[in-house]
């Protein structure tokens, strides 16, 4: 078997331990911890085989492996980093916004947009400073003048 067969079955088997892992992390602080982690470490062996870097909020917006080889494969895929994670982005309704918990990821919300449905917009809005390279707002007023700034991207009034 090719190296390259190899790691894309290891790919996906990462990918399908992540998706177990997510859906099991519903109400458990510990598995939820355990699915970023395992995120994380599914970004990084996707950096290390396709050369290219993916934010974390990748995974929310291509939660299948078929919407995330699409996502590699599209040009233009390295977007400038966002505090904005589109989580449900259609919808009908009044938009519902998310700051991140400690941490600064929003990828404990997948599940409230699953409970929500797919008529309810969620946004989160992540923290600054988890991309290599970032610097971390450190001030509460910063962060508040940021995220105010982006959701009036999503919704100006």
């Amino acid at each position: 078997m090719s190296g390259l067969v190899r790691e894309r079955q290891d790919l996906v088997a990462e990918w399908q331990r992540h998706d177990f892992a997510r859906r099991a992390a519903f109400g458990k602080e510990s598995a939820k911890r355990d699915a970023t982690l395992l995120a994380v470490k599914l970004l990084a062996e996707i950096r290390q085989w396709c050369d290219t870097e993916l934010p974390l909020s990748t995974l929310l917006q291509a939660p299948t492996i078929e919407e995330l080889a699409t996502h590699l494969r599209e040009p233009g895929n390295d977007a400038p980093w966002s505090a904005l994670v589109s989580i449900q982005p259609k919808g009908v309704r009044p938009p519902i916004f998310c700051v991140h918990p400690a941490g600064g990821t929003v990828l404990c919300y997948a599940d409230l947009a699953a409970v929500l449905g797919p008529d309810q917009p969620l946004y989160g809005l992540q923290e600054c400073g988890l991309e290599e390279g970032q610097i971390p707002l450190s001030r509460i007023e910063d962060m508040a003048t940021l995220y105010r700034k982006t959701i009036r991207e999503i919704q100006p009034e």
